[in-house]
């Protein structure tokens, strides 16, 4: 009876297996479908990704190539080259990271130890204030040193150049215009976990959350603004990187002058923020008015595209994500 009861339970998983088996085998080829869908899709958009970043060089580069064609402004070049590279061999600084004080205990009104700043949290709660600072600062230096910022367009398509950008010498007497100002905002944080992830290691390395640009028509207005800001006693220039070098390669076309810098304002330590490094880029108008939303979308792909470094470990980025992490005064801050 055994083998009977056996040998029917055997049967009937053999017909079971049998009215199963051809849905599982259209499911498992649904799957492998599915699964060369999306590869053929992925494989698509980074296709169309190099090709739109490929466009986006040739632009820049072309318009590299008219400016290098004038003499004066070839001259004004290595004039700006000779001041960031002066400035660069005498600082000679170790590589800038995001700082905070720590309140000392035994006064109020005293600063206590440096440490790196360890959460995004922190991060964007300094960068909140210092972007205040930021944009009184971008007055400040447009105006002495007729640049010029983004302003919203009245068209869709604008034409005229004229229609992007505006003196602050001239907004600053119209309200108009000043409503239609475009500051930067904040890094998005998706953004800033991505570049963490993607090789920085720790969000103190973060120096471009609180940004800004200022638009120049010619080299000699931002020869004059970067003296300005090297030159201001209120301001700590920690890092100038200058890709507007003739004869320097660039790959992806995007050549501006890069300046890291933290406020040291009596404005600045009471708001808390001294250790905070802000970005100011300072653009010339050819190049300006090639970037946009569309273009910056394809240039930040292309830039994932080209990443191939591999991902830190992973306890660094959760130790900066983690706000609840306690770490105590006299603990050296993570690696």
């Amino acid at each position: 009876a055994g083998l009977v009861l056996s040998g029917s339970g055997f049967c009937e998983f053999e017909s079971f297996q049998a009215r199963a088996g051809k849905p599982l085998i259209y499911f498992g080829a649904l799957l492998a479908g599915a699964g060369l869908w999306m590869t053929t899709l992925r494989r698509r958009k980074q296709n169309f990704a190099e090709r739109k970043q490929r466009e986006h060089c040739m632009q820049l580069n072309a318009a590299w190539i008219c400016l290098l064609a004038d003499q004066t402004t070839l001259a004004d070049l290595h004039d700006l080259h000779a001041i960031s590279d002066n400035w660069a061999r005498q600082s000679r600084r170790q590589v800038p990271e995001q700082r905070f004080w720590q309140e000392s205990v035994d006064s109020d009104f005293q600063l206590g130890s440096e440490q790196l700043v360890r959460s995004l949290d922190q991060l964007y709660a300094q960068a909140a204030a210092a972007q205040l600072l930021l944009q009184d600062k971008v007055r400040e230096v447009a105006a002495e040193s007729d640049g010029e910022l983004p302003v919203t367009p009245k068209k869709i398509k604008p034409a005229d150049p004229d229609q992007v950008f505006v003196r602050w010498a001239e907004a600053e007497h119209s309200p108009e215009l000043r409503a239609r100002i475009q500051w930067t905002q904040l890094k998005k944080p998706t953004r800033a976990i991505e570049k963490v992830l993607s090789g920085l290691g720790r969000c103190s390395r973060l120096l471009d959350i609180c940004r800004e640009s200022i638009v120049f028509e010619s080299v000699q207005g931002m020869h004059k603004c970067l003296l300005m800001l090297c030159e201001d006693e209120t301001l700590d220039v920690l890092r100038v990187h200058n890709a507007l070098i003739p004869g320097a390669e660039c790959a992806t076309g995007f050549r501006a002058v890069k300046v890291n810098l933290r406020f040291q304002s009596p404005a600045a330590y009471s708001l808390g923020v001294q250790g905070h490094i802000c970005e100011l880029l300072l653009l010339l108008k050819p190049f300006a008015l090639i970037l946009n939303e569309e273009q910056h979308a394809a240039y930040l792909d292309g830039l994932a595209i080209n990443s191939k470094r591999s991902l830190r470990s992973l306890s660094h980025i959760l130790a900066s994500l983690n706000p609840l992490r306690h770490h105590s005064p006299s603990s050296p801050p993570p690696r």
